[in-house]
């Protein structure tokens, strides 16, 4: 189990980076999660080194899930209700790359 663990926990890792880019609600849920597979794996192979950087990514985690609760709340919008693909008008005219997905007159 500890040989295949850290691939795994590597995989969400990435996932977990990808979901906040795109600012998924429940990105930083998942990295929480990952964090406690994260805190087996150290307890387990005892690399105590890493017990810093686990509690740290804990932290910064809950406090950025709280946040994007709080703005979410507050009417700001975390993740899109409609995600941008390349077929939306916005994302072709590239809109979307600076916050100004409101209608334009086109030519």
């Amino acid at each position: 189990m500890t040989d295949i663990l850290p691939w795994i926990m590597s995989a969400i890792t990435i996932y977990m980076t990808v979901l906040a880019g795109n600012k998924h609600r429940y990105a930083w849920v998942v990295g929480l999660f990952n964090q406690a597979l994260w805190l087996t794996w150290i307890v387990m192979t005892e690399t105590w080194g890493l017990i810093p950087m686990n509690i740290a990514l804990w932290i910064v985690y809950a406090r950025n899930h709280l946040r994007w609760i709080a703005d979410r709340e507050k009417g700001s919008t975390v993740a899109p209700d409609k995600p941008v693909t390349p077929k939306d008008t916005a994302a072709r005219e590239g809109r979307h790359l600076l916050g100004q997905a409101s209608n334009r007159s086109r030519s």
